[in-house]
């Protein structure tokens, strides 16, 4: 008999061959589909913005505006890495070039989302290690990153890539007049 998951826990993917979340004694059909599931992952740039196919609306933070978007991809020191699942881009991670006049170029991890949907299953993993090798190729030794504190998932993947985190930022937004 499987026991029912108490109500706004976790819901667990797959333990042993058993599904949690359901009675199967195999894996039940979401999980199967979602195992399956195919995963792109690539590189938006001026030739191909356009494909980018419709957007899980949890991954960026408003809607993409297609002359925005172009101006992004045609700069080489900006990088947006898509993942697409079916024809629905599920995730995606921006970063830029900081070239310094007084150090060397860094890479700056700028944001990163991936679909509620599609979560615990390495693609912001993948996104970020592309966004790596980006910077790598592009000459840096080191990328940076900032995110809330209380951001547990954030700060568990960043950590495994990055040093332990420097608790001494304070963010100021300030408007351009």
């Amino acid at each position: 008999m499987v026991q029912a998951r108490p109500e706004g826990a976790p819901r667990p993917f797959l333990r042993a061959s058993r599904c949690l979340d359901c009675p199967a004694i195999r894996h039940c059909a979401p999980h199967r589909r979602r195992a399956a599931m195919r995963l792109e992952i690539f590189r938006l740039g001026p030739d191909t913005a356009r494909s980018l196919g419709p957007v899980d609306p949890e991954i960026f933070d408003d809607e993409i505006d297609p002359e925005k978007l172009a101006a992004f991809v045609a700069c080489d020191t900006h990088l947006l890495v898509v993942a697409r699942a079916e024809g629905l881009v599920i995730g995606q991670i921006r970063a830029i070039l900081h070239h310094q006049p007084d150090g060397p170029t860094q890479l700056y991890i700028d944001n990163l989302g991936v679909a509620p949907t599609h979560l615990r299953q390495g693609i912001a993993t993948r996104l970020l290690e592309e966004a790596l090798l980006w910077g790598k190729g592009a000459g840096c030794v080191e990328a940076w990153v900032a995110t809330e504190p209380d951001n547990a998932a954030a700060r568990a993947l960043y950590s495994k890539f990055m040093s332990e985190p420097e608790e001494t930022m304070a963010y100021f937004q300030m408007a351009i007049r």
